[in-house]
């Protein structure tokens, strides 16, 4: 089973970012201590069985790109699937949650005009692959999803934000990423056979948040 540390954890919205201005939407959340938190103490455990996840089909990682947005699609239709069955899927509470996420959170799903504006300041590709703007017309428009589906386009949005190679991981993902001496935790691998586990690295203080 899993094991979420609810004595000395709690999820509140973040303070840092802005508020969605849709009325259906979820505010940016975290995980945040509500008390001291020791280091090496324990603070989550996801069981393979909660995951959202491609492994069955999947191309084996041979480091290309290609195979990364080939599992990318996978997932995403995957999710699409859940999404469709909404309450009656497996997943329920966490589609509930990425039902309310809101749109437009990344510059790939960006308005033309907003995009013209990066695609001005970045170069066409880096390192041979697709800025930051244009990935989704690039490698997933007319193969993965509709050219024209607004909602399948969220969809790959949501699992380009959320997803840890193959797998969205349901409250591990809530765990907001940071850099250097801010991350506070470490893990075991997502792919061990009991799930992925999370543990303080450090002492977290009442009221800092958990960053990974």
């Amino acid at each position: 089973g899993g094991f979420f540390n609810s004595e000395k954890l709690e999820i509140l919205p973040i303070q840092y970012a802005p508020v969605p201005t849709e009325t259906t939407t979820f505010p940016p959340l975290g995980v945040f201590a509500k008390a001291d938190v020791a280091a090496n103490e324990l603070l989550m455990q996801i069981p393979p069985s909660a995951y959202i996840e491609v492994w069955g089909g999947k191309l084996v990682d041979d480091e290309s790109w290609d195979v990364y947005y080939h599992n990318m699609c996978l997932l995403s239709k995957k999710l699409e699937t859940e999404m469709h069955l909404g309450d009656e899927s497996l997943y329920a509470p966490y589609i509930r949650f990425l039902n309310k996420q809101a749109k437009g959170q990344i510059p790939a799903t960006w308005s033309n005009d907003a995009r013209d504006i990066l695609r001005e300041l970045l170069p066409e590709e880096i390192d041979g692959l697709s800025n930051g703007v244009d990935w989704i017309d690039d490698h997933f428009k007319g193969s993965c999803i509709s050219p024209f589906d607004a909602f399948q386009e969220h969809i790959v949005a949501l699992v380009k934000q959320r997803c840890y190679d193959d797998a969205l991981i349901p409250l591990w993902d809530m765990v907001n990423h940071a850099n250097g001496p801010h991350i506070n935790t470490n893990t075991t691998s997502w792919y061990d056979n009991g799930g992925i586990k999370v543990w303080a690295s450090q002492l977290i203080r009442e009221g800092e948040e958990v960053f990974a």
